[in-house]
């Protein structure tokens, strides 16, 4: 990594989790600013913030997504991962649909956000 500090008219390289698109003013690391939630900027000198993949969720400022977590579903660009609704199971990561992984088991109850079905 080049340490100099850049000279006037020298481009700065920006930080992972920040983005540039503008030709101007990109005077400090974080150029325009930090990346929208619901996207990522995974290298330093991103340009166009990456839209989160269905099944995954990042907040702002993020260089990477997170999965889903269990008993919720991320359906893209996700900033805050949803409920599983009451009726469906959700015992896996990276969920992407309201359905979750399915109805819940007959016999069982499930919730809202339920990672395992009850008896």
């Amino acid at each position: 990594m080049d340490r100099r500090k850049p000279s006037k008219g020298r481009p700065r390289r920006k930080s992972a989790g920040f983005y540039g698109n503008r030709t101007s003013d990109q005077t400090s690391a974080v150029c325009a600013g930090p990346c929208p939630a619901g996207h990522t900027c995974p290298s330093p000198g991103t340009i166009n913030p990456q839209p989160v993949p269905p099944g995954n969720y990042s907040g702002r400022g993020s260089s990477i997504s997170q999965l889903c977590p269990l008993g919720h579903y991320c359906a893209g660009n996700t900033t805050i991962p949803t409920e599983c609704p009451p009726g469906t199971l959700g015992n896996i990561l990276g969920l992407n649909s309201p359905a979750c992984n399915g109805a819940c088991p007959k016999g069982h109850y499930c919730p809202i956000e339920a990672a395992a079905a009850l008896l």
